[in-house]
């Protein structure tokens, strides 16, 4: 199955401890290729989600919000691999990585609950550390 439509994705990972004195490899290592858990649901107070993966899709016409951790989100059976990563500094003059991933993970609808599964995806993110 696919998204539903055209919109944004978001890929979050969390945490990296100490970012304002991470340097360039602490970056880097933090995408380190290798399988990672999706965060487990619980409350919306950000000091209690555990490491881990994030997904968010929002729909461009109507707006509505999917994710890995909407409601009650049971990711059993998911997974998510960073296959490959390369680095380097944009034109501006800030380290980047690029993430390439690959997962299968199911995405619910914040408002409704209706869920989606979405198998054999890929993905390139890049993540800047300015």
């Amino acid at each position: 199955p696919s998204i539903p439509g055209p919109g944004v994705l978001s890929l979050q990972k969390n945490y990296l401890y100490d970012f304002s004195s991470s340097t360039e490899a602490d970056f880097k290592n933090f995408f380190t290729p290798g399988a990672y858990p999706f965060v487990s649901p619980g409350s919306c107070n950000m000091s209690d989600i555990t490491p881990g993966i994030l997904i968010f899709w929002v729909e461009s016409a109507s707006g509505e919000a999917w994710g890995t951790r909407m409601r009650s989100a049971n990711q059993e059976g998911s997974s998510f691999t960073i296959v490959g990563i390369e680095d380097g500094h944009n034109l501006a003059g800030d380290y980047f990585v690029k993430v390439k991933s690959r997962f299968n993970c199911t995405l619910y609808n914040n408002a409704s609950g209706e869920a989606i599964a979405l198998t054999d995806g890929e993905m390139v993110s890049y993540f800047i550390r300015p």
